[in-house]
């Protein structure tokens, strides 16, 4: 490859690669197994991300990677570790893009606890056929008419702590605080009337509780129970907290708060001051101050490219909010499920996502990858995972983008057994162990990291 660093001196140019030839394995995290062919962990038409590579170069600068999805990229497995190794080797500028996912009843990074007692709204893109909620950026509506509720944010590794928050609403209904000071829940309760032939242990299976919390709960002392007798049932939900004290941050910003120090948690409520809007969360950014790389992961479990074009009218508006110097494209497993899907739905929705990345991002380094290896039942192949992928490599070569064939690394039609056997594959067949993501995560970044390596 020729020779497209050419603002380095020839000596720094020796000294600056040698760094990264001895980094690149001890950053490396995750053992790769030996039946992976490393000679297939390669990045397609990868000229097209060398302004990418030379902003990795740069000292004293902030590299914003976007990474978009649906399950394999929601549960953050796969994104961590790319995230890890391009922040050890490139340096941490932030966790990057957050967003409280048990709030939306729904799983999400294991690293970042979101804690509240109050029910939201939340509805998925994949769901949103009448574009009823106005989804943006992660994918999921989150909206509440409680007026004093909080969800709490809590970074559990140091490396994520933060100093500078922003949020991401189409209302502007949103508060950050520093700390918040609140009343302890106090959990609803229903009402059971005992009718005739009723039992405690029946009682119990009908609202999930067990006979001695029944009878803690109303003072028995027995399971002896009357008809018309009246029995307190302890709910799962809780009344919402109540906010007693609020500590604001250091310095407001647009759309955003400041600290002085880096933090471990924030809280995030609705703005009093902004009572007529409902509060509406697409979510948070957060960043330390420092150079280096912030690494996003977005992903919707059950995402195809349409759901993304089609039901998150605000998505690609939003999208540019998190000014990408890279956006990374994992998406085509779930229309490969649809029976029904035809190839040219597919190409169709795959070149609509990718016109308006560009047409509202500006961001020309995109790294299309392609599904992974799955069977359907966990038995028969997919025939349209390898359509679908063909459709991927082609437009890549034709319109100009950069490709990872993740399909081949897993072994095409029924690779995915293979990854099973060692413990790397969930028993559907369809996604991966949290290993096996781990594994994916850590081919990804050695693939993008040996071509910025040639790129000398």
């Amino acid at each position: 490859m020729k020779n497209n660093f050419t603002s380095l001196p020839k000596k720094s140019i020796v000294v600056y690669f040698l760094f990264f030839i001895v980094s690149v394995s001890s950053f490396a995290q995750i053992e790769i197994p030996s039946f992976i062919s490393q000679e297939n962990n390669k990045i397609e038409n990868d000229s097209i991300l060398i302004p990418f590579f030379k902003k990795l170069q740069q000292k004293d600068s902030i590299i914003r990677i976007v990474h978009i999805g649906d399950s394999h990229i929601q549960a953050n497995f796969l994104t961590d570790v790319v995230r890890n190794n391009f922040q050890d080797s490139f340096g941490n500028a932030g966790r990057g893009f957050l967003f409280p996912y048990k709030a939306a009843k729904t799983n999400g990074p294991s690293d970042i606890t979101f804690t509240t007692y109050s029910d939201f709204f939340a509805i998925r893109n994949i769901k949103n056929r009448s574009n009823k909620a106005k989804i943006g950026l992660s994918g999921i509506a989150l909206e509440t008419k409680e007026k004093d509720f909080f969800i709490k944010v809590s970074f559990d590794d140091e490396k994520d702590f933060a100093n500078e928050i922003q949020w991401i609403s189409h209302t502007n209904n949103i508060a950050l605080h520093k700390e918040l000071k609140y009343q302890k829940p106090l959990p609803k309760w229903k009402y059971h009337t005992v009718k005739s032939g009723n039992t405690l242990s029946g009682i119990g299976r009908k609202y999930g509780v067990s006979v001695k919390n029944i009878k803690k709960w109303n003072g028995l002392k027995s399971n002896l129970i009357r008809p018309k007798q009246k029995l307190k049932i302890k709910s799962k939900s809780y009344q919402p907290a109540k906010i007693l004290d609020k500590t604001p941050f250091a310095q407001s910003l647009e759309n955003g708060v400041k600290s002085t120090s880096l933090i471990q948690e924030f809280f995030i409520t609705a703005n009093p001051e902004n009572t007529k809007d409902k509060f509406a969360l697409n979510g948070i950014i957060t960043s330390n101050g420092k150079a280096g790389v912030i690494y996003h992961n977005i992903g919707v479990n059950g995402a195809r490219f349409e759901d993304y074009n089609n039901r998150s009218v605000l998505f690609f508006e939003q999208l540019k909010l998190l000014k990408p110097d890279l956006i990374i494209i994992s998406l085509g497993t779930n229309e490969s499920f649809e029976t029904t899907y035809k190839s040219e739905r597919f190409e169709e929705n795959l070149l609509a996502f990718l016109n308006n990345t560009k047409e509202f991002t500006g961001c020309q380094n995109i790294l299309l990858t392609t599904p992974p290896s799955a069977l359907i039942r966990r038995k028969k192949t997919n025939p349209k995972i390898a359509e679908f992928r063909n459709i991927i490599l082609k437009n890549a070569k034709v319109n100009e983008y950069a490709c990872w064939d993740l399909y081949n690394l897993t072994g095409k039609e029924r690779g995915i057994l293979t990854w099973s056997k060692k413990g790397l594959a969930a028993r559907d067949k369809i996604h991966y162990s949290a290993k096996g993501y781990e594994v994916q995560g850590e081919l990804l970044f050695q693939a993008l990291y040996k071509t910025f390596l040639n790129y000398e």
